[in-house]
């Protein structure tokens, strides 16, 4: 589907706002919800993510840029969100009648660890993730959002993954939803 949608003229105002040649962007799997691309400027290497609106609000993006880059600038190893033009860390595109919002990351160093290399898919890789996430745990609890930029919900009270589940299990078994409930209502309690 993204190849698709790349092709199309998004790539060209993509291409515009960056100022690069259309054929420099170069598409990369994974992006789930965004459309992922990269690109090279001289010696450095950039991520530009590009999210359809209908998949996430300009509001959202904005918070998740400030606490993105809020991970970066208290050493965790995150791509950090860099302006496009005139300061601003999102711009926001018009195709096709579709609104699209772009973000451009300098890229990270190193590559997705092989699940079949032993050497790199191993207790090491796992100490140092979980020894990651504990200090993300622990900023996430200190940190302010900037100026007028909206703090991001926390996983409850924006996830319709988990409202699924309330709705499904509140109407099938009683054991469950109160087991359900249980570790929720645990999780929540220590943040």
């Amino acid at each position: 589907m993204h190849e698709n949608i790349l092709n199309t003229s998004l790539k060209t105002y993509v291409s515009k706002i960056l100022e690069i040649q259309e054929g420099v962007l170069q598409l990369l799997q994974g992006g789930y919800q965004n459309i992922v691309c990269r690109y090279y400027e001289g010696e450095k290497n950039f991520i530009v993510r590009i999210t359809p609106e209908n998949h996430r609000s300009f509001r959202l993006i904005e918070s998740e840029i400030d606490f993105i880059n809020y991970l970066y600038e208290n050493g965790i190893n995150v791509l950090k969100a860099i302006p496009i033009t005139n300061d601003e860390l999102i711009d926001t595109i018009e195709v096709e009648n579709s609104k699209y919002y772009v973000v451009k990351f300098q890229e990270a160093k190193g590559h997705t660890p092989q699940v079949d290399k032993y050497s790199e898919w191993n207790i090491e890789l796992f100490y140092n993730w979980g020894k990651t996430v504990g200090k993300m745990h622990n900023l996430s609890k200190k940190y302010t959002a900037k100026g007028n930029i909206e703090k991001r919900p926390v996983w409850y009270e924006d996830n319709k993954y988990v409202n699924k589940i309330e709705e499904s299990l509140l109407s099938h078994d009683y054991i469950i939803t109160e087991k359900y409930n249980k570790i929720v209502n645990d999780l929540k309690a220590q943040e």
